[in-house]
């Protein structure tokens, strides 16, 4: 297993949808015409999120000397779970934006072969209560081209205000798959499954690459039971993103779906841990750290602010570092964290301070703490010499009461005192 640490250049997680997309298209290619379901291996990419009780109170709490974190170039715990609870959507958004890109890529190249080739699609499944052209809002005009939305719970779950079938004189213009698409339900798996394998246009008889990529798994899952769910998801042919909240399923659940999945997108602890095997390789598995940003994005339609991952950063959602050049305020942050104490040693007779080295101020991080060993008997000199210094001293004049009392006491002045 190959395990590294992704700072920069391209998304791992975008080869992914290229290289089964390429996969698919050589099959599709040498498979004979007569076989209408021909396709090659499927691939499935498991996202979980956060949204714990406990995350949720560690953002609400404040952070004391938040200073020290931002010269440390760390995030406070605060900021660490708020970027795990808008992580997970805003993972969705980018590998959305990196389906949709590699979808669209590849439809071009389609194109221009003169249909040697075939064009793969995407399918978009919302399943959540709520419009779901909010989630290809980040999307350029030609990638929503290539992205089917499927809304099976914001307007009617549960199938009972169908439609039904269309009109007579209308059954020309609207095809099999258009019916299904208006009809389909978060009920209903078997209309979805179908319209799922059915070709995008009625003059192919051959499957295309497709895309799925779910909204959330945790309704469908609350609707149908997790077995049943399960089976249906490893039915579906193409390649999938699941997305599921950990706190939402027990370990074994989370186990099964591991199991299911090939790749695996954890965000959790500030990161996402990237865990996948190979799309021509099966048997090569590598391990990922992606180090990643949340930036807010305005949108200019209604003004509503959404997240986007940007990865490849250092530190995610690192603040400004202030130089701190004022020796004032550089004491009273050494003073909070009592780094300017001496830790001393019974055991190797060894005191340790902390000193401070005055040409390390010019540097953009602030003053560095510095080492100093000093031996155990320097720092009980030390310390005497400091005793004697504040030591109260009498000082008498010639005309002290006390000095005139000692003339009388000695008038030969033949004793020493």
């Amino acid at each position: 297993m190959k395990k590294k640490t992704v700072t920069s250049g391209s998304s791992p997680v975008a080869s992914i949808f290229s290289q089964w997309i390429a996969r698919q298209q050589k099959l599709l290619a040498t498979t004979p015409p007569t076989t209408p379901n021909a396709t090659g291996s499927d691939y499935r990419i498991l996202l979980q999120q956060s949204f714990s009780l406990s995350d949720r109170i560690a953002a609400a709490q404040p952070v004391e000397n938040a200073q020290v974190y931002r010269r440390a170039g760390q995030l406070m715990p605060s900021e660490v779970a708020t970027k795990d609870m808008l992580g997970g959507h805003a993972w969705l958004l980018h590998l959305i934006e990196l389906s949709a890109a590699a979808v669209t890529k590849s439809a071009a190249v389609a194109l221009d072969s003169g249909g040697t080739i075939a064009a793969p699609k995407m399918v978009l499944i919302s399943t959540l209560p709520q419009d779901g052209t909010e989630l290809t809002r980040h999307l350029s005009h030609d990638q929503e081209q290539h992205v089917d939305i499927l809304e099976l719970a914001s307007l009617d779950p549960f199938g009972w205000d169908t439609i039904g079938d269309a009109p007579n004189d209308a059954t020309n213009d609207i095809t099999k798959r258009d019916l299904l698409s208006h009809n389909l339900t978060l009920s209903d798996l078997r209309s979805l499954y179908e319209y799922l394998r059915q070709p995008q246009s009625e003059a192919s008889n051959r499957r295309q690459p497709t895309i799925v990529i779910w909204q959330s798994l945790t309704p469908l899952i609350q609707f149908h039971g997790f077995q049943k769910t399960l089976k249906f998801l490893r039915a579906l042919p193409g390649l999938q993103v699941w997305i599921t909240p950990i706190s939402c399923l027990t370990p074994f659940q989370h186990a099964a779906l591991e199991d299911a999945a090939n790749c695996l997108l954890q965000v959790q602890n500030g990161h996402a841990t990237f865990l996948k095997q190979g799309v021509r390789e099966p048997g090569n598995v590598q391990r990922e750290t992606i180090m990643y940003e949340l930036r807010a994005v305005r949108d200019e339609t209604d003004g509503a602010v959404f997240h986007r991952v940007v990865e490849g950063a250092e530190v995610s959602g690192k603040p400004e570092v202030e130089d701190i050049t004022d020796q004032e305020t550089l004491r009273k942050a050494m003073d909070a964290l009592d780094v300017g104490k001496a830790i001393s040693s019974s055991n190797t007779g060894i005191a340790t301070k902390l000193t401070t080295n005055a040409s390390d101020r010019n540097t953009s991080r602030g003053p560095q703490p510095k080492m100093k060993l000093q031996l155990e008997e320097e720092t009980k000199i030390e310390k005497s010499s400091s005793k004697l210094q504040q030591r109260p001293r009498i000082y008498m004049d010639d005309d002290d009461p006390e000095f005139n009392d000692l003339d009388e006491e000695d008038p030969d002045d033949d004793l020493d005192i």
